[in-house]
């Protein structure tokens, strides 16, 4: 994963961002809620591939 220098500031964030917008939903499309144990396993793929930059607005 590629970073980049964040402003002025001493820190870098990943090139790619991770948007927690569209987090996997339940089976069912009239559940709202969201798979956890199946979010969990993704965002940890991307914190593994290097990504440090979360967008969860």
């Amino acid at each position: 994963m590629q970073h980049r220098k964040l402003g002025k500031i001493d820190f870098e964030v990943s090139a790619l961002g991770f948007g927690a917008m569209r987090l996997p939903g339940m089976k069912n499309p009239l559940d709202p809620r969201v798979d956890e144990k199946e979010a969990i396993n993704i965002i940890r793929k991307a914190i593994d591939s290097g990504v440090n930059y979360f967008d969860t607005a």
